[in-house]
């Protein structure tokens, strides 16, 4: 039972995003003022992402949000890769003057970003982060700190705190490309109509994803392995459903871009496994998605369409959701499926989502910087 009230933090975590979106969007100037002022005053032709874990994830998506809406070079590499093979050689070569590092990070003390930041502060880069902890060993850095509204997550996984990092680098990306004139008015509508109604779009499917896990649960708990296909920027949001997968349930799962999967990783799916697919933004890609789901659904029946509750429904397995279409933003909608059935499943295998079984491990090797 312990097990069973415990989780509970994660799934009202999951839904406590509805309310923490409306917030973000009622005080959205506060929150990218500082970021636009220094857009223009840099006049950025170059961003930087460095992230750990999740913010490694949310850096996948900005950065191709970053290339389109504000027209700019964009780079997101690992962290300990940029420290100790790549930085140099991408600071040599970056925009003189013009560019930005930004770390869309939690705590603010997980060494990889410190380290990437101090790199970029030697070389006179200027450094923007997110972060719950605006005294972090990050935020001393920061030329802009952007506090996260979500607080201190009790179940490790993180949801709350993930999604509204997020939005808020892209309602900063948005608001820059507005003051520069980067993005013409009629994108720059599209994207808000988009956002209009977010907080009851994230509402809707965390309702609806609990039906339909509870419709197929039995299937889901029992398949040996997930996977999870995506394409363009949502492959940031498969590759954190994998973490999230793991740091929940411990079950094997993997994310692949669309057509990586097709070089290699399709030979190991199981016939009992579950195949997600994310359908998002429309174009040449999301059609090629529905070739391939239509080619291995009559071998592999637990392929799961997760797509806009508008399309035509395919199977009584598709997962349709409430998703704004756009681009980069629909990133948003769809983490929430994938928060909703990390918590189920675990839930449904009795796993405390609260404790972390490798702490031990990380004290030894102290990932992060003490508060």
């Amino acid at each position: 039972m312990s097990q069973i009230h415990n989780n509970v933090h994660m799934i009202n975590e999951i839904k406590q995003q509805t309310e923490l979106f409306r917030h973000i969007l009622a005080r959205r100037k506060q929150y990218t003022k500082e970021f636009v002022e220094l857009f223009q005053t840099k006049q950025v032709q170059e961003i930087i992402f460095i992230g750990s874990g999740s913010p490694s994830h949310v850096s996948q998506t900005l950065k191709y949000a970053a290339i389109s809406v504000l027209n700019v070079r964009a780079t997101a590499p690992l962290p300990s890769l940029f420290v100790h093979h790549e930085g140099k050689s991408i600071i040599d070569h970056s925009c003189p003057g013009k560019t930005i590092l930004i770390c869309p990070v939690e705590s603010g003390r997980t060494k990889g970003p410190v380290f990437a930041a101090q790199m970029a502060k030697a070389a006179n880069i200027p450094i923007v982060c997110t972060t719950l902890d605006e005294h972090s060993s990050l935020a001393k850095l920061a030329d802009v700190v952007i506090k996260k509204p979500s607080g201190e997550e009790i179940a490790p996984p993180s949801t709350k705190g993930h999604s509204t990092g997020l939005l808020l680098l892209l309602l900063c990306f948005l608001d820059a490309a507005r003051a520069t004139g980067r993005l013409q008015p009629v994108q720059l509508d599209a994207y808000e109509q988009a956002i209009a109604d977010l907080p009851d779009r994230v509402a809707n499917t965390t309702q609806y994803v609990q039906s339909w896990f509870s419709e197929h649960r039995d299937d889901v708990v029992k398949a040996p392995n997930y996977w999870f296909l995506a394409y363009g920027s949502n492959v940031g949001t498969a590759t954190e459903a994998v973490l999230k997968f793991i740091e929940s349930h411990q079950k094997p799962t993997f994310a692949y871009e669309l057509e990586e999967f097709l070089h290699g990783p399709l030979c190991a799916v199981k016939k009992n496994d579950i195949v997600f697919f994310l359908a998002t933004e429309e174009g040449p890609e999301k059609q090629r998605m529905l070739e391939l789901y239509d080619a291995m659904k009559p071998d592999y029946p637990y392929c799961t369409l997760v797509h806009p509750q508008g399309d035509t429904g395919r199977d009584t397995w598709d997962l349709p959701i409430d998703a704004g279409n756009m681009p980069f933003f629909d990133a948003l909608d769809y983490l929430i499926p994938v928060q909703v059935l990390s918590y189920e499943i675990a839930d449904a295998l009795g796993i405390d989502v609260t404790v972390w079984t490798t702490t031990a491990i990380r004290q030894k090797l102290k990932p992060g910087f003490e508060r």
